[in-house]
């Protein structure tokens, strides 16, 4: 390739990357917007507009938040005919995500809350917001700690999912005693709570919910050791379960000893 050739090519990538970033992150020329004006801009069907509320919006700090948060979820609880599939770089959900990223912390409360949303593609989106987030800031996750210990309860697996990984991930000895207070409050969501608390280390062992008077949390219980390692010996506590005075716990020891002990 020639020198000048070279020089051609350099000069048109250094164009596209100024470009870019110039549409990513230039100054608006009206500053003067009120946020729900700038959430209006962004909804909008221009893209290059798009980008500036998103910037603007991001500038705010905390108080962009809402207005972000409702482009991220704008198709949240519509029917499949009314949102698209996926994303592209100048979808507002995909903005609006990236701008609460930047904004860090003071997002966090609303993306907690959002990873209850019953679409995926946009529950996931906050979920990875949240976690860029927390790696930067891991106080987030131990402000939340009550309300996505209830979330490991919820009834949907993803959602579940999402929070217990965050619990998991920076909670601590705190996030234990979160997810157990949880319990405690309610049986609802045991399963996935003590299969949670399975995976932390410092936390109870399964077996001891075996021990809880409540029956759906001993069924639970038993439940979280038929998908733990088949090595691990629970017969004490499967042939303890036999005895059980719930049906549902004893039929539950009962298939579990027939198919060698903890093995799913």
């Amino acid at each position: 390739m020639s020198r000048n050739l070279m020089i051609a090519v350099l000069l048109v990538l250094v164009g596209i990357t100024a470009w870019l970033g110039y549409r990513a992150f230039r100054e608006p020329v009206h500053t003067d917007k009120p946020p729900g004006a700038w959430a209006a801009q962004l909804a909008g069907n221009d893209e290059d507009l798009r980008y500036e509320a998103a910037y603007m919006l991001k500038s705010y700090g905390a108080e962009g938040v809402p207005a972000l948060v409702e482009q991220l979820g704008r198709y949240v609880g519509k029917g499949p005919g009314e949102r698209p599939d996926a994303t592209h770089e100048g979808d507002p959900r995909r903005l609006a995500q990236q701008a609460l990223i930047l904004i860090g912390s003071p997002a966090a409360p609303a993306l907690v809350e959002a990873l209850a949303w019953e679409e995926e593609l946009e529950r996931s989106m906050a979920a990875s917001a949240l976690v860029e987030i927390a790696d930067d800031d891991p106080s987030v996750v131990t402000e939340s700690l009550p309300r996505l210990a209830a979330l490991v309860a919820h009834e949907n697996p993803m959602t579940a999912g999402y929070a217990g990984w965050l619990v998991k991930a920076h909670g601590g000895s705190t996030g234990v005693a979160a997810l157990e207070a949880q319990l405690a409050r309610d049986a609802d969501g045991a399963r996935q709570v003590i299969q949670t608390l399975g995976v932390i280390d410092g936390a109870p062992n399964p077996t001891s919910y075996l021990a809880d008077p409540r029956p759906p949390v001993r069924l639970a219980a038993l439940q979280v050791l038929a998908g733990l390692d088949a090595n691990q010996d629970h017969d004490a506590v499967l042939l303890g379960a036999l005895s059980d005075e719930d049906e549902d716990v004893r039929t539950w020891a009962a298939t579990l000893l027939d198919r060698g002990g903890s093995q799913a």
